[in-house]
């Protein structure tokens, strides 16, 4: 989808939440010009381990925070992935939002993935849910997820642990917690409409189908200027 979202609004592109570099090395090795901003000074060193590897990108990285940042360029295409946008609570989205309508080009765009309207549910970690490869030590990691529902506002508690297995055979686990808050579509679009965006859409998965309540995930595409994506650069 971001692949897609970028052949459509060539420039230069901002990736809110950049963390190691996963969705922007992915941009850059197709020719496009990234910029990467996070709050998190570890993430950011491990995207420029991983860029060195790759010389030549055109990638810029930037630490900051995503409710209130403050860039030089403007960007054709703003992207936050990975249900960033919904670990802030509704003033924090909001302030965020302004930050993103100040920095985005005449015509661009910000295309931000969120949970699902219909994804209330408690989820266990008995089984994992993912596992990879420790990319620097090489080291297989599985990955387990316990998800909580609380109203008011509505929002999941999600302890994501990691287990790394040491080639000693020992496993080192690492936890994290996060809250990520769900909302309708009716409430971002008020979000951003007050934030000044002219148009919005929203989708229900990376081909853009339509939303609907079955839908896995809620995909979200706002223009700064009226008119979005035309159906053949849907396709």
């Amino acid at each position: 989808l971001w692949l897609r979202l970028a052949r459509a609004r060539p420039g230069r592109i901002l990736e809110l939440g950049c963390g190691t570099g996963r969705v922007l090395l992915a941009l850059a090795r197709e020719g496009f010009e990234v910029t990467g901003l996070d709050a998190d000074a570890g993430m950011l060193a491990r995207a420029t381990r991983n860029l060195a590897a790759e010389p030549g990108l055109a990638v810029a990285l930037h630490r900051g925070d995503l409710r209130d940042f403050h860039l030089p360029d403007r960007y054709s295409l703003i992207l936050v992935p990975c249900n960033t946008l919904s670990s802030l609570d509704l003033a924090e989205a909001a302030a965020a939002l302004v930050s993103v309508r100040l920095h985005l080009a005449a015509q661009g765009l910000l295309a931000a993935e969120l949970p699902a309207p219909g994804d209330r549910q408690d989820i266990g970690d008995d089984e994992p849910i993912d596992s990879f490869e420790e990319p620097e030590r090489g080291h297989p990691v599985q990955v387990y997820a316990r998800q909580t529902w609380l109203d008011d506002p509505p929002r999941a508690r999600v302890l994501w642990s990691y287990d790394e297995l040491l080639q000693d055979g020992r496993v080192v686990r690492t936890q994290v917690p996060t809250t990520y808050f769900l909302r309708t579509p009716e409430t971002m679009a008020d979000l951003l409409h007050k934030a000044g965006f002219e148009s919005v859409a929203f989708f229900g998965d990376y081909d853009l189908s339509p939303l609907c309540a079955e839908s896995p995930r809620l995909l979200m595409v706002a223009g700064r200027d009226a008119g979005l994506l035309s159906d053949e650069e849907k396709t």
